[in-house]
């Protein structure tokens, strides 16, 4: 079984807490973890077909088990921008069935 998680709140409730804990777990439980910051994680989708070190990135994150993406408000995305995550999001799903 396969999951997605958000924590949303405003900023100082525990949300990067949250994640970090459970980023440890699982690399305690022995899976793979990325952590990436929104911004970084939009800036290697844009460029993953034109620099080869951006298609590296993408590829060790789609490898991950799990992508604790911090620093990110959904609804304030490009729509550019939203098509590019659901994409990776969609691609690691894949992966893992």
């Amino acid at each position: 079984m396969h999951y997605n998680i958000m924590f949303l709140g405003p900023p100082s409730v525990g949300k990067t807490h949250l994640g970090t804990s459970l980023a440890y777990e699982a690399l305690d439980k022995g899976y793979s973890v990325s952590f990436v910051t929104l911004d970084e994680l939009i800036k290697q989708l844009k460029t993953a077909e034109i620099s080869p070190a951006s298609k590296r990135k993408i590829n060790y994150y789609k490898k991950a088990h799990l992508i604790v993406i911090e620093r990110w408000d959904f609804y304030q995305f490009q729509m550019q921008k939203r098509i590019y995550f659901l994409h990776l999001s969609v691609q690691c799903m894949r992966r893992h069935h």
